[in-house]
């Protein structure tokens, strides 16, 4: 018998680099000049990233590698569309725009429903 696969929600800094080749440095310069690539920090301030955040420094390697320069870059990654478990409440990734997941709207939209149902029964 097998053992179930497990998903790593976050992965360290040293893992992200071994799997992209991209050096700690480079890393950190990409997380200040691109907001869609903020990890997570432990508390004891270690960054922690999520799987797409290995999938957007992925990206932006291969548009380095293609040649283009930071401004393009940014532009591509402000038109992406979300990743869905890329939603955080209450954050945007740029000013004036908002993340929508569209089956967690739907879920939230059920929700209420079931709650205004509720509601109504009890009085």
């Amino acid at each position: 018998m097998t053992a179930p696969e497990i998903r790593r929600l976050y992965f360290t800094m040293k893992e992200i680099c071994d799997t992209t080749g991209i050096s700690s440095h480079t890393l950190k310069a990409w997380e200040r000049k691109f907001p869609q690539l903020r990890p997570a920090k432990s508390k004891s301030g270690k960054r922690l990233y999520r799987p797409s955040d290995i999938r957007t420094v992925e990206q932006i390697r291969d548009w380095v590698s293609a040649g283009l320069d930071d401004l393009d870059i940014a532009r591509r990654l402000e038109t992406r569309e979300p990743e869905g478990e890329d939603v955080r409440i209450g954050e945007s990734p740029s000013p004036g725009r908002t993340v929508v997941n569209r089956s967690l709207v739907d879920r939230l939209i059920e929700i209420r429903k079931g709650l205004e149902e509720l509601r109504e029964m009890i009085g």
